[in-house]
């Protein structure tokens, strides 16, 4: 029997984002295949946000995008300060039940898909009734990550997700995260200035700077020998925090 042919869950070709006073990306390809975790980091203002942006079709006034760009249809999304992803006038459970009617899945199944959602982010599954408000930082974090997830995508885009959080939570949320992605085979793009972070989900590692590519390679071979000095600070860093290849 033929084996099924990996398809890419997310392609960018030549993307390039223009600004006024002129290029802030020039010419960023990357490739992201079926299950695979990439990690795209690099210091404030290399490019990481503007690259997610433009990767997932969002609005970026003023700027010119150009460039051949694909997604998969099955994708979700938990942006920088992705607790506000939750709309503070409707109850959690309401949201997620949008979003799985929005993907299609039949309303008998609707309930059943999201208390196991809660669950598997250590939610009660009376968060499906609580407002947003009403739950607590780590609470309404997780709510949102979950927002990303009920819908089973083939593909997580997550720009710094856990910024905004304490390290203890930050570290529950990341092996949450980890748990669900190993369970489901789902693919990844994680975007973070913290090289210590994307190294404990991602196998392979771009690095920005300057809106442009300065390395890419397998997360371990980039912690054990960065051959730029961009990727040479974002080790140093990473190192200091106890993450070594």
């Amino acid at each position: 029997m033929t084996e099924p042919v990996p398809h890419p869950e997310a392609r960018l070709q030549g993307l390039c984002v223009d600004g006024p006073a002129g290029p802030l990306i020039s010419g960023l390809d990357l490739t992201v295949e079926s299950g695979e975790r990439l990690g795209i980091v690099g210091p404030s203002g290399s490019g990481k946000t503007l690259t997610a942006g433009a990767l997932l079709g969002l609005p970026l006034p003023g700027l010119r995008v150009s460039g051949d760009r694909y997604l998969s249809p099955r994708t979700g999304a938990l942006l920088q300060e992705s607790a506000s992803a939750l709309n503070p006038l409707m109850r959690v459970g309401r949201q997620y039940d949008l979003a799985l009617r929005g993907a299609g899945v039949p309303r008998a199944e609707r309930r059943e898909r999201i208390d196991r959602q809660l669950k598997e982010l250590a939610l009660d599954a009376d968060t499906r009734r609580a407002w947003p408000l009403h739950l607590s930082g780590g609470q309404r974090q997780r709510a949102a990550l979950g927002l990303a997830l009920v819908t089973e995508p083939e593909l997580v885009v997550a720009d710094e997700p856990t910024a905004a959080l304490d390290a203890l939570t930050q570290n529950e949320i990341l092996l949450m995260l980890r748990r669900i992605l190993d369970a489901r085979a789902t693919a990844l793009i994680l975007i973070s200035h913290d090289l210590a972070l994307v190294a404990r989900l991602c196998e392979r590692v771009v690095v920005l700077g300057g809106g442009r590519i300065v390395e890419e390679g397998p997360t371990a071979d980039i912690l054990a020998e960065p051959q730029h000095p961009t990727s040479a600070r974002l080790v140093d860093a990473a190192r200091t925090l106890g993450v070594t290849a």
